[in-house]
């Protein structure tokens, strides 16, 4: 671990990963791998990661501006400026800018996990490749591309093309149990600890409302 780190408001290492733009605040070197902290913003239908688990970090997010919606388990959670999540590794999980403008979050990994994103940038140089390069990647950091548990199209093939895989990200949870993609989630979350359904708030106004754990 190094000493005190500090950077000024736009300073760090900026990745670009198609057409989001990561900086790097902490990394591994200077937090003695404890935990790497990274800012991201996101446009409006840009990147957005495959459903994955991450067998080694916990991972936590803190939405900064913006509005996000987080796949957390089964669930989906609306983020909008100030929600926090923590998701504990081996939960499956993933998330996707929804609103109509650049959105911006924090996310912390612990161990630190910057060397990834560093990699996936420099794939990415050449144009967005195809889903079944980003999943081996993935599995060479210690993470594995979700699989469907029961043929759910709502998992991206190794075989799609990153469109195919983002066209493939939004989801929302039917009362018959299926799972449809949808342009906006019509709930703030679904089912996570903290949060109550709040199918009737207007989804790009209201922030997930606190409920009882």
């Amino acid at each position: 671990m190094t000493g005190p780190v500090v950077l000024q408001p736009g300073d760090g290492r900026a990745l670009v990963i198609f057409r989001a733009t990561l900086t790097l605040k902490a990394i591994s070197s200077e937090t003695g791998g404890a935990y790497s902290l990274i800012e991201g913003a996101f446009e409006p239908g840009g990147f957005a990661p495959l459903p994955h688990i991450h067998r080694d970090q916990d991972e936590s997010f803190y939405v900064l501006e913006g509005l996000f919606d987080f796949r957390v388990g089964g669930d989906i959670v609306r983020g909008a400026e100030g929600t926090f999540l923590l998701v504990p590794r081996g939960t499956m999980h993933s998330f996707i800018n929804v609103g109509d403008t650049t959105a911006r979050l924090l996310f912390v990994h612990s161990p630190g996990l910057e060397g990834f994103f560093i990699e996936l940038s420099k794939l990415s140089q050449a144009g967005p490749p195809d889903a079944e390069t980003i999943a081996a990647v993935m599995r060479k950091w210690g993470m594995e591309v979700a699989t469907p548990s029961s043929g759910s199209s709502a998992y991206p093939r190794p075989s799609d093309s990153l469109p195919r895989v983002l066209d493939r990200l939004m989801f929302t949870e039917q009362s018959s149990g299926q799972l449809q993609r949808s342009a906006t989630a019509g709930s703030n979350a679904v089912g996570c600890r903290g949060y109550r359904r709040d199918r009737d708030a207007d989804p790009r106004s209201t922030a997930p409302t606190r409920g009882t754990p």
